[in-house]
């Protein structure tokens, strides 16, 4: 409980800055070509994102699940696992978001946190 209040600050929804960033395709060579994706970059310092890497699940979740930190806690896991971000060429605000992919977004990050943590 004391590291997901400490991480609140970090990931608060009204001062998470982010960018969204379209990687083009790369020809590796006449026969493969590997596809463009879009992700996310955040500006979280390296000495934060050394002390998140050991988050547990339930503390994701209490993240996820906080108006306060849910876009913020979400566009970062999009960040560390790589996810396609295209959507948010289109959701472009947490209103948005919360409207049509919030739902989406935790039952994907249920599954695949609960592989990569505990």
């Amino acid at each position: 409980m004391a590291q997901q209040d400490s991480l609140l600050g970090t990931f608060k929804n009204d001062s998470f800055k982010f960018t969204i960033i379209r990687i083009s395709p790369k020809f590796i060579d006449s026969n493969r070509i590997e596809p463009s994706i879009t992700i996310v970059e955040s500006s979280i310092s390296k000495r934060d994102k050394e002390k998140i890497e050991n988050l547990k699940y339930s503390d994701w979740f209490k993240l996820l699940t906080n108006e306060k930190t849910d876009w913020a806690t979400n566009l970062y896991l999009y960040e560390i696992y790589r996810r396609d971000a295209s959507i948010f060429e289109n959701v472009k605000d947490i209103k948005s978001w919360r409207f049509c992919c919030k739902k989406e977004d935790l039952d994907f990050w249920r599954k695949t946190l609960h592989q990569f943590t505990e």
